[in-house]
């Protein structure tokens, strides 16, 4: 529930994956950004929440010189109505 914080009412179907699929999850998208090198790809936005619990912003900020900062908890995709404004 920290996740979502203020948006919990928005989030009511959301489903929860178990840590075993969660951990799966990750392992696929690591195996694919390894095999699908595209030297062209850019990460032009890198978004961090003020609210996040979970990734510290100094982290991010000593990582990344350009962030976009966000008034949402850990899980922001609510901030955004479509995926082209990501």
């Amino acid at each position: 529930k920290s996740l979502f914080k203020e948006r919990e009412n928005e989030a009511k179907d959301f489903i929860f994956k178990d840590e075993k699929d969660l951990k799966t999850e990750l392992e696929k998208l690591f195996e694919f950004a390894l095999k699908e090198r595209n030297e062209s790809f850019i990460w032009d936005k890198i978004y961090s929440s003020n609210h996040d619990e979970i990734f510290p912003q100094n982290a991010l900020k000593n990582t990344f010189s350009k962030l976009i900062f966000l008034d949402e908890p850990h899980f922001a995709f609510f901030h955004f109505k479509t995926w082209d404004e990501i």
